[in-house]
C-alpha cells in the first residue's frame, strides 16, 4: 500500500469526547491539560470534543460563567501549543441549546408547543421538557447570540485553526420527554408554533388546521404527511441556521440527529420520523453528517423495538455467557449511519461522523471496537469521534456509558496501534467520492402519510449491504439529484403512483420492485464478486483519476473467512477474521492471504506469570444474618451497583431481598495471608457506622483506585473461617465499588436463586476461599479459572524457546484470545497486537530466547464483578519454515 503523509493521516486521526469531569481550577490549568494531552497525542489521538460531563463537571450555576471559559482558554491554549484539533460540544446537556438554564431566562417565548386533541377541539400547550423549541425560528439566533457569539468574542482568533468546528450532541429534541417508559408523553407528542399555520400554509397552498383532528388521530391522508414534513424543515432550521453561522466564521459542523429507522408509530412510539424529521434531509445542514453508535452490538438501536431487544446480562462471580447479546452481528433494522452515509451522497458532503463505543461497558474488547468501528466504516463514516476519554476517571462518570479512554482504562494497554488503524482506515475511506448503482427508496414520507411501512426496506438495507454494487437510501427528490450517477431504483414496497414510477425510467434509471432485486447483480454487473466462506461487506469508492478503489470486511460473522474475491479483472485469494477489512485498487492495495503454518513447535503448557498488581475481589455481594446474599443498596432502587449493560430488562427469574444494617462478607483461608487490604471508597462511609474484621475494629490509610478517593483497612487472616462486618446507618449510595485486595488466589463458588436490583444479579449463596498467589499459570486456560477470577491487569508469560537451525521466518501464533497482547522476545518489545490475527514474526536465529507474552485484559472483571475469559485461551505455538 502506497505511504500515506502523517500530516494527511493526522487529519483522521480519531478525537474523543474530552469529558471534562471536574470544576476544580486547580485541577484545570492550561499545564495540566497540555500534560495529559501530550499523552494523548503520544498515543495517537488527533484532537478532542470539549465536552462537559456532570455532576462532578460544570454544573448548571457555574456553566459558561468564567470559571468555565478559564477552563475553555487552558484547554485551547494546549491544544494550539501540541497542534491537536480542538472540537466545542454546544450543548450543556442534551438535547443542546439551554445554556445550563440561561436561556430559558432570557427568552422563556421559546419554549416548545404541542398540539392536544380534546373531543374534536385542538388546543395547544406548553411543554416542560426539551428547551429551546426546536422549531421556533428564533431558537438558533438567540443560541448563536449567547454560545456561539460568545465563543467568537474569546476565542476568535483560534477559529478554524486549532478550534475546527462545533460538534451538536443532538440524540433527541424529545430525549428529556421520558420516551422509554409505558406512560411516555412522546406517544402523542404533536409538535407546534405560534406561527406553524402561516407558514405550512405559505409552503403548501392550503390550511392545515382543519385536518388536525384527523393528523392526531393518526388517520393516513395527504395533509398528515404536509404536516409532519413541514415539522422536519422547521425543525432541521435549527442546524441550518448552526451551519450558516459555522461557514460565516470559519468553523465547521457536525451532529447526529436520527436514532431510529423510520418507523409506524404501530411498530415503536420512540421513532425518529416523527422526533427529528427525515434522516436524509439533515445532512445538508452541516459539512459531516452524524451517526452514533451505542451498545455492545454491531446494531446499535433495538433498544427501540421490544420484539427486537436483546441484551447482555452478567452475574456476581458468574461466567460471561450472557455478557454480549445472542445476536450481536445481526444489524438488522440499524439504518444510522447509512442514512448519514446517503445523506453525505446525496449532499456532496466529505464523508461521516460517527459518535462510537457509548454503553459499549467495561468488559469491551479491541476486537469488539474493531468490529464495530469496521461496521462504522462500511457504512460511509471516515471522522471517529470515541465516547469517551475521561480527563478525571472517577465517581459516577466511571458508570456514564462506559467503556473509558483514559490513562487508566485498559483501552490504554495498545491504544496508539489501534488509534493508527482508525486513522489509516478513515483516511482511505475518505478516498474519492462514493460509487454506487443503486438508491434504496425512503419510506418516511408513506410513514408520515401513514400509508406505508418499513419492513422490506429494513430487509433489503440488510441484503444490500453484502451487494457488490452499492446503494445508497433516497427520497425521490435526492434521485433527480443524482441521476446521473446512479442505474437503478429499488421501490420497497411504497405505493408509488404510475407518474412517479415513469419518472424514474425517464431519468434512464431502471426501477426494480421488491421482488424483483435478485436480477440485480446480474443485469447491472459491477465486476465485483466473492466465492469464499461467509459473506463480505462492499464499499466502492471513484479516485480523482477515475481508478475504483474497493473496500470489503468481514463484517456481520465471528468467524474468519477465506475465499476469492474478483475485482477489476483480477482474482484475489484472500482472509480476513472477524471485523477485519481489506482494501484493493488505486495504489491503496491492502490484504492477507489465506495462513498456512509449517513447521510447528508448541510452548510448555505452564508459563512462569507476573502480575502487574494485587489480585482484587469486588464486594458487590454481601449476606444477612440468614447468610443470604445481599448487596448494600436499596433493593427497592432501580440502579444497580454494577453498572454493566446500560439499558437492562430483567432476563433472569429472581427471589425479593432481604437487606440488613449489618451486611457480613465471609471467606477461608487454607494458609496464613499478610498484608490484605479492605477497599472502600469514601463516598460510601457516609453510611458506615463501624468496620471489623473477625470482630476487631481496624484503623485505616488513605489510598486512590483511578481518581477515587478510598480508605484502605490493612489486616492479616490466619488459616480459617474469617468474616468482614460492616454497620451500615442507611442504604448505602455509592458511586465506587469496595474491594478486597492483596497478593492471593481466591475460589468462589455460587449457588441457589437470583437476587438482582436494577440488571446485575447476585446468587443467594456462595463461598469464597483464598490462598497464596501462583507463581505460574497454564497457557490454554483463562486466568479467570486460576485463582484470579476478576482481575484485571497485566499478567506476563514467560517462555524459553530454542529455534532450530536453518529455521526461516519463526513466528509466535496464539490461536485463541480476547485480549490484546506485548511480544518481547529478549527483553525488546517486538509486537503490539490489539486483535486476530494474533501472530508476530520473531526476528531472532537460531537458539534459546526468552520470550514474553504481555496480556492486558479488561477492566470487565474489576468494575462488572464477572468472569471475563482472560489470558491465554489456548496454547501459543511457534511455526517456521525450513
Amino acid at each position: 500500500m502506497k505511504q500515506i503523509p502523517e500530516q494527511e493521516l493526522a487529519k483522521k486521526r480519531p478525537i474523543p469526547f474530552y469529558y471534562i469531569t471536574t470544576h476544580d481550577p486547580e485541577e484545570l490549568t492550561y499545564e495540566k491539560f497540555y500534560e495529559d494531552l501530550s499523552d494523548m497525542k503520544e498515543k495517537g489521538y488527533g484532537g478532542v470534543v470539549l465536552f462537559n460531563r456532570p455532576p462532578s463537571g460544570f454544573t448548571r450555576d457555574i456553566y459558561f460563567t468564567e470559571a468555565w471559559f478559564s477552563m475553555v482558554e487552558n484547554c485551547v491554549r494546549a491544544c494550539h501549543d501540541l497542534g491537536l484539533r480542538l472540537w466545542l460540544n454546544d450543548d450543556y446537556d442534551a438535547p443542546p441549546g439551554d445554556i445550563g438554564g440561561r436561556l430559558e431566562k432570557i427568552a422563556p417565548h421559546l419554549k416548545p408547543l404541542r398540539l392536544r386533541l380534546n373531543g374534536e377541539t385542538v388546543t395547544v400547550e406548553e411543554v416542560p421538557w426539551g428547551f429551546p423549541a426546536y422549531e421556533h425560528p428564533e431558537s438558533p439566533i438567540y443560541f448563536q447570540k449567547y454560545v456561539y457569539e460568545e465563543y467568537k468574542r474569546r476565542f476568535g482568533k483560534y477559529f478554524g485553526n486549532t478550534i475546527v468546528g462545533m460538534f451538536s450532541d443532538a440524540d433527541s429534541r424529545r430525549v428529556n420527554s421520558d420516551v422509554y417508559t409505558t406512560g411516555s408523553q412522546m406517544k402523542e407528542y404533536f409538535p407546534w408554533t405560534e406561527t406553524f399555520k402561516e407558514t405550512f400554509e405559505a409552503a403548501y397552498g392550503y390550511d392545515i388546521t382543519p385536518y388536525l383532528p384527523s393528523i392526531i388521530r393518526r388517520e393516513p391522508s395527504k395533509e398528515s404527511r404536509d404536516y409532519w414534513e413541514h415539522n422536519n424543515v422547521l425543525y432541521m432550521n435549527w442546524f441550518a441556521s448552526n451551519y450558516k453561522w459555522c461557514q460565516t466564521n470559519g468553523l465547521e459542523y457536525t451532529f447526529h440527529t436520527s436514532d431510529t429507522a423510520p418507523y409506524p408509530v404501530t411498530t415503536t412510539y420512540f421513532n425518529s420520523a416523527f422526533a427529528e424529521g427525515k434522516a436524509i434531509d439533515a445532512g445538508q445542514h452541516c459539512d459531516w453528517p452524524g451517526t452514533d453508535h451505542e451498545t455492545l452490538n454491531l446494531n446499535g438501536a433495538p433498544w427501540v423495538r421490544r420484539d427486537l431487544y436483546d441484551h447482555g446480562y452478567l452475574i456476581y462471580a458468574g461466567d460471561a455467557d450472557h455478557a454480549r447479546s445472542k445476536n450481536f452481528y445481526d444489524t438488522y433494522a440499524d439504518l444510522r449511519a447509512k442514512q448519514a452515509q446517503s445523506s453525505a451522497y446525496l449532499y456532496d458532503k466529505a464523508g461521516v461522523m460517527c459518535e462510537m463505543y457509548a454503553g459499549v461497558n467495561w468488559y469491551a474488547s479491541y476486537k469488539d471496537l474493531r468490529n464495530i468501528a469496521s461496521w462504522q466504516f462500511m457504512q460511509g463514516v471516515n471522522f471517529v469521534v470515541y465516547q469517551a476519554y475521561h480527563y478525571r476517571l472517577w465517581g459516577v462518570t466511571k458508570h456514564f456509558a462506559p467503556l473509558a479512554f483514559s490513562r487508566h482504562s485498559h483501552i490504554d494497554f495498545t491504544i496508539r496501534e489501534f488509534n493508527d488503524w482508525v486513522a489509516e482506515t478513515a483516511y482511505i475511506c475518505a478516498q474519492g467520492k462514493l460509487k454506487v448503482d443503486v438508491a434504496l427508496l425512503d419510506a418516511t414520507d408513506t410513514i408520515w402519510e401513514g400509508t406505508g411501512d418499513s419492513p422490506k426496506e429494513l430487509e433489503l438495507v440488510k441484503r444490500f449491504h453484502n451487494l457488490p454494487n452499492g446503494f445508497v437510501i433516497s427520497d425521490l427528490k435526492g434521485v433527480r439529484r443524482k441521476a446521473n450517477q446512479l442505474k437503478a431504483v429499488v421501490n420497497p414496497g411504497l405505493p408509488l403512483s404510475d407518474a412517479e414510477k415513469e419518472e424514474i425510467r425517464s431519468l434512464g434509471l431502471k426501477l426494480y420492485e421488491y421482488e424483483e432485486v435478485d436480477k440485480i447483480e446480474s443485469e447491472i454487473p459491477c465486476g465485483i464478486s466473492w466465492q469464499g466462506t461467509g459473506k463480505l461487506m462492499f464499499m466502492r469508492r471513484e479516485l480523482e483519476d477515475g481508478k475504483e478503489l474497493l473496500v470489503v470486511g468481514n463484517i456481520e460473522s465471528d468467524d474468519t473467512v477465506t475465499g476469492t474475491l474478483t475485482f477489476g479483472g483480477k482474482d484475489y485469494e484472500i482472509e480476513l477474521t472477524s471485523g477485519e477489512m481489506a482494501f484493493f485498487g488505486g495504489g491503496f492495495d491492502k490484504y492477507r492471504t489465506p495462513i498456512k503454518d509449517t513447521e510447528k513447535m508448541m510452548l510448555s503448557d505452564t508459563a512462569e506469570v507476573t502480575f502487574s498488581q494485587p489480585n482484587l475481589l469486588p464486594l458487590v455481594r454481601w449476606e444477612n444474618e440468614k447468610g443470604k446474599g445481599i448487596t448494600l443498596k436499596n433493593p427497592e432502587t432501580n440502579v444497580s451497583w454494577v453498572v454493566a449493560s446500560g439499558w437492562v430488562m430483567p432476563q433472569l427469574e429472581t427471589i425479593p431481598a432481604e437487606p440488613t444494617m449489618n451486611p457480613v462478607f465471609r471467606f477461608a483461608t487454607d494458609k496464613a495471608l499478610e498484608s490484605l487490604e479492605l477497599m472502600l471508597p469514601e463516598d460510601m462511609m457516609t453510611y458506615v457506622t463501624s468496620v471489623k474484621v473477625d470482630g476487631k475494629e481496624l484503623a485505616y490509610q488513605p489510598a486512590m483506585i483511578f481518581d477515587d478517593t478510598y480508605r484502605s483497612y490493612d489486616f492479616s487472616a490466619g488459616v480459617g473461617e474469617h468474616s468482614i462486618e460492616l454497620s451500615l446507618s442507611d442504604f448505602v449510595q455509592s458511586s465506587c465499588l469496595p474491594y478486597l485486595r492483596g497478593e492471593f488466589d481466591a475460589k468462589i463458588d455460587i449457588s441457589g436463586e437470583y437476587i438482582t436490583n436494577g440488571g446485575s444479579y447476585i446468587t443467594e449463596f456462595a463461598t469464597v476461599s483464598l490462598t497464596e498467589r501462583r507463581k505460574t499459570l497454564k497457557t490454554g486456560l483463562s486466568w479467570t479459572e486460576q485463582g484470579q477470577p476478576m482481575y484485571s491487569g497485566t499478567a506476563d508469560y514467560k517462555f524459553t524457546i530454542e529455534i532450530p537451525e536453518n529455521s526461516k521466518n519463526p513466528t509466535v501464533v496464539i490461536p485463541n484470545m480476547h485480549d490484546p497482547v506485548k511480544v518481547y522476545v529478549d527483553g525488546k518489545l517486538v509486537k503490539n497486537i490489539p486483535y486476530a490475527p494474533y501472530r508476530a514474526e520473531l526476528p531472532i536465529g537460531a537458539g534459546k530466547h526468552e520470550i514474553v507474552l504481555s496480556v492486558c485484559n479488561t477492566l470487565g472483571n474489576m468494575l462488572d464483578a464477572f468472569r471475563m475469559p482472560s489470558g491465554l485461551l489456548t496454547k501459543p505455538y511457534i511455526t517456521y519454515g525450513m
